[in-house]
């Protein structure tokens, strides 16, 4: 039986190349950082060169450049004006790949300034996923609790209004930071969707308001209940809008888990500098951190489906003395693991055992940049000096007149402020 508080890991997961870092959400999603992405393997570098390439027609070129992996993409994308312009149509184009954006960092309906990432690559975006564990109706709800109201229908009529204005401010600050998307994905990955009741009133209101020339689509992990004898997977559904005369329409298509390839990226940041700049790199720290930590139990075990079935075919049992399971597939110890536990320090000699002793060793090094970051910043952050201007005077005047944070609110509006006084609470108590 697999839990529904179980980690939902994607078939095929323990084939990714494990000489460099998983990092995974805390429900079991992989997903890759960007420099991981654009990173050339030492195994794909060639060992000859063709260096006529260029003379080629320009129909030969292109055809040629179709079969560039990503790496490959983006080193064309920094030669000649030719090429990089050809070279970032299909870098932006592989169907495959999302570039992944938190839904709370786009509730807060960002400026530019506010944005962390790099805007000319935002720019260029055609497939964007919003990971929202945990989005639902009430994240566009407005706190009627301020307001006062003479009847029930006026305040009824009240969170109506503003739920349609936050919706419709969502989808603006969507196109602006990312003009060119074409495609939207929902990621929910926390708990599955209870019921569908849930699912059409978080998302018919969404999809309701969404520009035409979106396409929208739902990516969950199914309900235990739906996987009766296998593992459980995620279900990429597309949300489709009906243009109706009177109404818009939305329903959700779809429900067979996906086996389609489906690569998550997090975007390129923009350069940070200064205070603002070390608080930053904090909190980008830790959450590199904690991706890395989710994902340990899950490398150690893609290193034992790889010893014992990647160009060879070794069954095995659980370690487990009381358990009788037998594994003579790939996956079925991941599953058994998934469902049991059991297992969870099993690792095979050798080479493999070197793998994961490294992969330890990287994450204890992640551990100790995140604390040292933290530290230089708050610490700082306390430092009281005569001779110099406050920390947090010297951090506004930073966020008000540094242009990779400068925006048009008041500087204490800025989301990066209000985020520095977040966690300094949250680290209170």
């Amino acid at each position: 039986m697999i839990f529904e508080s179980s980690p939902v890991i994607e078939e095929g997961y323990w084939r990714t190349p494990l000489d460099c870092p998983f990092y995974m959400t805390h429900h079991g999603q992989l997903f890759q950082y960007f420099h991981q992405h654009v990173h050339q393997s030492l195994k794909t570098n060639p060992e000859e060169s063709f260096t006529q390439c260029q003379q080629l027609p320009l129909e030969l070129q292109l055809r040629i450049m179709r079969h560039c992996n990503a790496p490959t993409l983006f080193q064309l994308m920094h030669t000649t004006r030719d090429i990089r312009i050809e070279a970032s149509k299909l870098f932006f184009a592989n169907p495959a790949v999302w570039y992944r954006l938190e839904s709370e960092f786009l509730l807060q309906k960002p400026s530019n300034g506010e944005s962390l990432y790099e805007p000319c690559f935002m720019a260029s975006i055609k497939q964007l996923e919003v990971h929202c564990p945990f989005l639902t109706s009430r994240s566009w709800r407005p706190d009627p609790d301020e307001e006062t109201f003479e009847s029930f229908e006026d305040r009824r009529t009240y969170i109506e209004k503003h739920i349609e204005l936050n919706i419709q401010a969502f989808w603006t600050t969507v196109q602006r930071l990312c003009p060119q998307v074409r495609r939207i994905m929902f990621t929910q990955d926390g708990s599955p969707i209870p019921d569908e009741d849930t699912i059409t009133d978080c998302f018919r209101k969404m999809t309701k308001s969404c520009p035409p020339s979106l396409d929208v689509f739902l990516y969950r992990a199914e309900p235990a209940q739906e996987a009766v004898g296998r593992r459980r997977g995620r279900v990429l559904q597309r949300l489709s809008i009906s243009s109706a005369s009177t109404v818009t329409e939305s329903t959700l298509q779809g429900g067979t888990p996906s086996r389609a390839p489906i690569k998550i990226v997090v975007p390129p940041e923009k350069p940070h500098r200064g205070r603002v700049g070390d608080f930053i790199a904090s909190q980008r720290a830790w959450e590199r951190y904690c991706a890395q930590r989710f994902a340990a139990d899950y490398h150690r075990a893609a290193v034992v489906e790889q010893y014992h079935f990647q160009g060879r075919h070794e069954p095995f049992g659980c370690s487990v003395a009381e358990c009788d399971a037998w594994f003579d597939q790939p996956e079925q110890y991941t599953t058994h693991l998934l469902a049991t536990g059991h297992g969870t320090g099993k690792t095979p000699p050798g080479q493999a055992e070197e793998m994961v002793a490294a992969y330890a060793r990287d994450l204890m090094k992640s551990k100790q940049k995140s604390e040292e970051l933290h530290l230089k910043f708050w610490d700082w952050w306390e430092l009281e000096d005569s001779h110099n201007p406050p920390p947090e005077e010297e951090v506004l005047h930073q966020l008000e007149h540094d242009v990779l944070y400068a925006q048009d609110k008041p500087v204490s509006e800025h989301a990066l402020y209000r985020l520095i006084w977040q966690v300094m609470m949250e680290t209170q108590l």
